[in-house]
């Protein structure tokens, strides 16, 4: 569902009320995130495994085992967890 951003009422002083409508993409949508919980499976698995390997170390053993997901991603999950 598109929103709409308010419309406003301006008073000019010669003229009477008139309205404003704002453009539809003026307001952006809300991402919708993808499911990463096979990623997050796989590297706390790992990381279980192998404790005291960061999430650089971990990155392409990963990509090795053939999960995906860029490095922005893995250090944001391995902070979470």
């Amino acid at each position: 569902m598109k929103l709409f951003a308010a419309v406003a009422l301006i008073v000019g002083p010669l003229m009477g009320p008139t309205t404003v409508h704002a453009a539809p993409k003026a307001s952006r949508d809300r991402t919708q995130r993808g499911d990463d919980s096979a990623l997050r499976a796989c590297l706390k698995a790992l990381a279980a495994k192998r404790g005291r390997f960061g999430y650089r170390r971990l990155h392409p053993m990963l990509k090795r085992g053939g999960t995906t997901g860029n490095h922005r991603k893995l250090l944001q999950l391995y902070r979470e967890e």
